[in-house]
């Protein structure tokens, strides 16, 4: 599920990270795992670091909480529909192995 999570929060915003950026510290705020929190210019954000297709160099992905929660529901509501089309495909297999049409 984590991976789902990240792919989708890193389609979220690859919009450059705000500067300055200052690491937050003691904060009392959740921060999920793999993310770091930062405040700038006022505006909480959470950080991950995730590698682009083709190349070596990984890129700093920022998010608001309303961004990270958006892209995470988004995914959870991805697994869901992969679950339920599982279900359905399953359910529509026949005893002749013949294959369920979607």
């Amino acid at each position: 599920m984590f991976t789902a999570v990240a792919a989708l929060a890193g389609c979220a915003s690859h919009a450059p990270a705000p500067a300055p950026m200052l690491a937050a510290q003691g904060h009392n705020s959740s921060v999920p795992a793999g993310y770091w929190r930062i405040v700038s210019n006022g505006q909480e954000y959470f950080c991950h670091t995730e590698a682009t297709t083709g190349s070596l160099i990984k890129q700093q992905v920022c998010m608001t909480r309303a961004q990270l929660d958006a892209a995470q529901a988004a995914a959870q509501q991805s697994i869901q529909n992969i679950q339920q089309q599982s279900r359905t495909c399953n359910a529509t297999f026949g005893p002749g192995g013949t294959p369920c049409q979607q």
